[in-house]
């Protein structure tokens, strides 16, 4: 064994100069004893550079179903909003006078799965089926009026009424009125249910002037749409008699 061992680090000094003294091996290799083939054999057997890498890791990525497919669906379109301002109805109030309709459109996507669960879209084609149509909407605005004498009052919504005049009639009518105030001109009969009692007012037309009145009196007949408007005499209730008059609800 020991022989051995002297012939291959012999051969391993000797492979290094064979290249510029090819000659030289066999007369080493004779001198040890031993044939040229062994030498050769046994200077490979020690020459052999073991692998040093260590065991590559694999690594196996999770694997992914991806699917594309279409799916087509009716859909609707919203519909817009055109906002009228008006001064018929209290300030800052909204009342629907048109609803709006929804559109139709029929679309079609192009839809990612992934493992079964969708994941993104994007729309491949549309057809629409049927315009939206907006919805119409008046919005309160209040305003101003300005008086015969050119004062300017400020009003929250004016209401197109029916009047009628009273005065004191006994024993139809009395001096005191519904809230105890004393009757005079500018004392408004109402209907609770439409005007709240105090509610200042500014009545007036294109022929006729009442001038500022405050709901503090109620009447048998008057219900709805209908005030009555106090005078001191008979006389301007006749003169007065039934009419149609612009009420301004004022601030």
């Amino acid at each position: 064994m020991n022989k051995f061992r002297a012939v291959a680090i012999v051969c391993l000094c000797l492979f290094c100069l064979t290249a510029v003294a090819g000659t030289m091996v066999p007369f080493y290799v004779q001198a040890l004893g031993v044939t040229e083939e062994e030498a050769s054999q046994i200077a490979n057997d020690y020459t052999t550079v073991p692998d040093l890498k260590p065991e590559t890791e694999v690594q196996t990525a999770n694997t992914q179903e991806i699917e594309y497919v279409t799916e087509t669906r009716v859909e609707d379109v919203a519909y817009g909003t055109d906002e009228i301002q008006v001064d018929t109805i209290p300030r800052g109030t909204r009342e629907v006078v048109t609803p709006g309709v929804l559109g139709k459109v029929r679309r079609t996507y192009l839809v990612k799965y992934v493992n079964g669960v969708k994941c993104d879209e994007a729309l491949y084609t549309e057809f629409p089926m049927s315009d939206p149509v907006n919805e119409v909407v008046n919005v309160g605005v209040g305003g101003t009026v300005t008086a015969k004498d050119g004062t300017v009052y400020t009003y929250n919504y004016r209401r197109q009424m029916e009047a009628t005049a009273y005065t004191y009639l006994p024993p139809y009518t009395s001096m005191t009125t519904a809230t105890g105030a004393t009757l005079r001109k500018g004392i408004v009969a109402v209907d609770p249910r439409e005007i709240p009692m105090h509610t200042k007012m500014f009545i007036t037309s294109d022929y006729w002037e009442y001038g500022l009145g405050v709901a503090e009196d109620t009447g048998g007949a008057i219900k709805g749409n209908i005030i009555d408007l106090a005078y001191m005499s008979y006389d301007e209730c006749i003169q007065f008699g039934r009419r149609q008059m612009q009420v301004y609800f004022i601030d």
